[in-house]
């Protein structure tokens, strides 16, 4: 498994790091499930109605929050990045910096 940083990525995450101000600041990359909501119909009928789909998340973060049982805590560019690729079945992917947001493209 890998992750790889375009330069101009590379260069943000370095700034938001720098600025962090908890312990232990890292670069999280994980696949987030969807998110579901329970409604009820007009019925009373449980619906599930989706709210986000599955998606990709990148962010500065604490690094002593996440599990790393099972997930790589790798060390890219001089940044500890905690790469969790949760079922999305994706081994490897890049980090960009695209109209000033990151973005994890597979």
């Amino acid at each position: 498994m890998s992750v790889a940083f375009s330069p101009e990525a590379s260069a943000e995450l370095r700034r938001l790091v720098s600025e962090f101000d908890e312990a232990n600041p890292g670069v999280a990359v994980v696949w987030l499930p969807a998110q579901y909501d329970l409604l009820r119909s007009a019925k009373g009928e449980a619906v599930w109605s989706e709210v986000q789909p599955e998606r990709w998340g990148v962010q500065v973060m604490s690094l002593d929050v996440l599990p790393t049982e099972g997930n790589q805590v790798l060390e890219i560019d001089g940044l500890r990045t905690f790469f969790a690729p949760g079922k999305s079945g994706v081994t490897h992917v890049t980090i960009a910096l695209l109209d000033g947001h990151l973005q994890v493209q597979v």
